[in-house]
C-alpha cells in the first residue's frame, strides 16, 4: 500500500510539472492569494479512487507546508477540490459520473484534474467534456488502449 501511495504521489508531482506550462500561460496575473486548484474526480467507493485522493492531498499538504510553488517570483499554494463520481458503484450510469465531472469543473474551476474515472467508458465519455471546457486531466485510474488511440487520432481535440 505504501509503495502504491508513493507511486501515486510521484505521478502527481510529474503531472503537475508536465502541466505547469499549460496552467501558467494565462494572461491573468497571479497573486499569492490565488491557489492553483487541482480537481480530483474519483469514485470514493473504489479503493484506488480513495487512495488517489489521499495521495493528492498528501502531496499538496507537503508542498503547501513549504510555501507552495513558485510561479515566476510569486509563491502560490495548491488547493484540492474533489467530487465523488460514483462511477465504479454498481448501477451508476455514465451520465451520472459525467454530471459530477461537469459540476466540479463549473463550480470549483480547477486548473487541472488528477486521478479521474476508474471505468474506461466513463473516461472515454469524459474526454469530450474535458475538451469542451479545455481542461487537462492526468488520469491515473482508467486503463484502456482506446483512450490512447483516441488521443492519437485527434490530438488537437484531446
Amino acid at each position: 500500500m505504501k509503495n502504491k501511495m508513493k507511486s501515486m504521489v510521484l505521478v502527481f508531482f510529474v503531472s503537475v510539472l508536465a502541466a505547469g506550462s499549460l496552467m501558467f500561460t494565462s494572461a491573468k496575473p497571479a497573486s499569492a492569494e490565488e491557489p492553483i486548484i487541482i480537481g480530483v474526480p474519483v469514485s470514493l467507493g473504489y479503493p484506488p479512487g480513495r487512495e488517489a485522493l489521499q495521495a493528492v492531498n498528501m502531496a499538496v499538504e507537503e508542498i503547501n507546508a513549504k510555501g507552495g510553488v513558485s510561479v515566476g517570483t510569486i509563491k502560490r499554494p495548491f488547493k484540492v477540490e474533489f467530487t465523488d463520481t460514483r462511477d465504479t458503484s454498481p448501477g451508476v450510469p455514465v451520465s451520472d459520473a459525467l454530471l459530477a465531472y461537469e459540476k466540479l469543473i463549473l463550480n470549483k474551476k480547477p486548473h487541472i484534474l488528477i486521478a479521474g474515472a476508474g471505468r474506461s467508458e466513463v473516461m472515454l465519455a469524459a474526454m469530450d467534456l474535458l475538451s469542451k471546457y479545455k481542461i487537462v486531466e492526468i488520469n491515473t485510474l482508467a486503463l484502456s488502449p482506446v483512450l490512447e488511440k483516441r488521443v492519437q487520432e485527434n490530438f488537437e481535440k484531446y
